[in-house]
């Protein structure tokens, strides 16, 4: 994968730009071999000075250290945001407040725990501005 940073690289330099950025899934997984669904690639015109970096999210973290290869800097972004695995619904929780969010239908439900109550839909309180809650 070096080479074709080399190569684009030129390609870079000879259009006179500094910096290419790539973020058409096809494009990234010809140029970095990553396979995740968010991605941009950073290449620069001089690769000697400035490295090629891949940028992807918190979800990524493994896939991205094992599919792409030494060339590249890895940048992951991050929040303060946890995700619960395999939900069917989008779940998270906000690490300094301890809260939960569900995604139900077209609402945010939030709660402060998700065991002890015998009807755990109603422990929920409808939430649909995400107080606190930084955008992703």
């Amino acid at each position: 994968m070096a080479e074709r940073i080399e190569r684009l690289a030129a390609k870079v330099a000879d259009a006179g730009v500094d910096w290419l950025i790539v973020s058409a899934p096809l494009n990234l997984r010809w140029l970095t071999g990553f396979t995740g669904s968010n991605g941009v690639a950073l290449c620069p015109a001089d690769p000697g000075h400035n490295p090629a970096v891949l940028l992807t999210d918190f979800r990524y973290t493994e896939q991205v250290a094992a599919q792409a290869p030494s060339a590249w800097r890895i940048a992951i972004a991050s929040n303060d945001l946890q995700y619960a695995i395999n939900t069917n619904w989008d779940l998270f929780q906000h690490g300094p407040t301890k809260t939960f969010y569900l995604r139900r239908d077209e609402n945010w439900l939030k709660a402060t725990a998700l065991e002890g109550s015998p009807d755990l839909l109603n422990s929920w309180l409808s939430n649909q501005a995400l107080d606190g809650v930084p955008k992703v």
